[in-house]
């Protein structure tokens, strides 16, 4: 979390190796003793029953201290860490454990199509053939993914991530399309190959090795390119109530997708956040059910919308947050993610996956253990 802020701040982030662990034990012990009743003579009752008597005391303890030394990684060190690029085998991995892929991918690329235009429009077509369940996501060589579609294993509607079909008034939402979802997700396929040149056959294989006749190869971030999204309203710094007002406006509307927030221009009054993020959706949305759309206005609408949404939303406040998720203090301000806002927290626990799945050790060399001698 000071990481992100640091970043935010336009300084560098700090990060930290365990270098050594050690181990402290010690052993004390000790003995005492004395007489009691000193001059008293023997008697028939009481404590001078036995007159003066004499006793020894004991005591034993041990204790056991772990010590850890951590020191700043620079160098080599932080090259091999935060600055290499994600693999894309790792990035396979990620979506076998249910991590949302749009927003996984959004983290994970630096350049994801051959035309840096599309690159919204990919992620966007991706999240929706993803709702209807008909893509998996295979690993393969670390060099390469491979996307499947199965248009026979698609959901008849969207997933979970669309609350309703039908608004209060029995309407069809602009995110629900009408007709059959089988001819749905072909031609949302069909869209999301066509970014990358097209051809037949229900695979797809990004990879960072281009082929023989294939000029382009995707550019995966490093963890610390990830982190760098800090420096853009991507990670959205702001007061609580304009996070409030962001959450409520997204939450309430049906279309929202539950892996990022739309934020409205900063010349919309909060009061009108609710109308001002209902048009962004249904733009979104609109955009994406176009059919193979490929123009340059379709490109630069996703990419306005790609520019309009925020993965995680940080609160400033002048005084520490009481139902903070995470939080840290620098410079005389409190900075928290709410322990309310599920969208955020679930995008800050992937940016914290990726950092630390990129923070592998760079030897196997072991200290030196401490031995400890006890002398009876």
């Amino acid at each position: 979390m000071l990481n992100i802020v640091r970043v935010h701040d336009a300084e560098i982030p700090t990060f930290m190796d365990m270098v050594e662990l050690d181990e402290s034990n010690s052993v004390s012990a000790g003995i005492s003793g004395g007489p009691n009743n000193i001059g008293a003579p023997p008697g028939n009752i009481g404590n001078t029953l036995l007159g003066m008597v004499s006793s020894v005391t004991g005591t034993a303890s041990i204790s056991d201290q772990p010590i850890a030394k951590y020191v700043p990684l620079s160098g080599f060190s932080l090259t091999q860490q935060v600055s290499t690029p994600i693999s894309l085998g790792a990035i396979a991995k990620f979506t076998n454990s249910s991590w949302p892929d749009s927003t996984l991918f959004y983290y994970s690329f630096e350049r994801l199509t051959p035309a840096y235009l599309d690159f919204y429009r990919a992620l966007d077509t991706l999240l929706a053939l993803d709702s209807y369940g008909s893509i998996t996501i295979e690993s393969g060589p670390d060099y390469q993914l491979t996307i499947i579609f199965d248009p026979d294993g698609n959901l008849r509607t969207p997933g979970s991530n669309w609350r309703k079909t039908l608004d209060a008034q029995g309407h069809a939402l602009p995110c629900v399309p009408p007709g059959n979802s089988t001819v749905t997700v072909r031609e949302l396929w069909a869209k999301f190959k066509a970014i990358y040149g097209g051809g037949p056959g229900n695979r797809l294989i990004l990879t960072t090795v281009p082929g023989k006749g294939h000029g382009f190869a995707v550019v995966p971030r490093s963890a610390l390119g990830a982190l760098k999204e800090a420096e853009t309203d991507h990670i959205l710094f702001t007061d609580p109530e304009t996070a409030g007002a962001i959450r409520a406006a997204n939450d309430e509307n049906e279309c929202n997708l539950g892996e990022f927030y739309f934020v409205p221009e900063s010349s919309v009054p909060l009061a009108n956040y609710g109308s001002a993020v209902a048009a962004l959706w249904t733009q979104y949305f609109d955009a994406v059910y176009s059919h193979n759309d490929a123009s340059q206005r379709a490109r630069e609408s996703f990419r306005y919308l790609g520019t309009r949404r925020s993965y995680i939303l940080v609160e400033e406040s002048a005084t520490q947050p009481s139902d903070a998720y995470a939080s840290v203090y620098k410079d005389g301000r409190w900075y928290s993610i709410s322990t309310s806002d599920r969208i955020s927290k679930q995008n800050f626990a992937l940016l914290s996956e990726i950092l630390t799945i990129q923070a592998a050790p760079i030897s196997n060399a072991s200290t030196t253990p401490t031995t400890i001698a006890i002398t009876h």
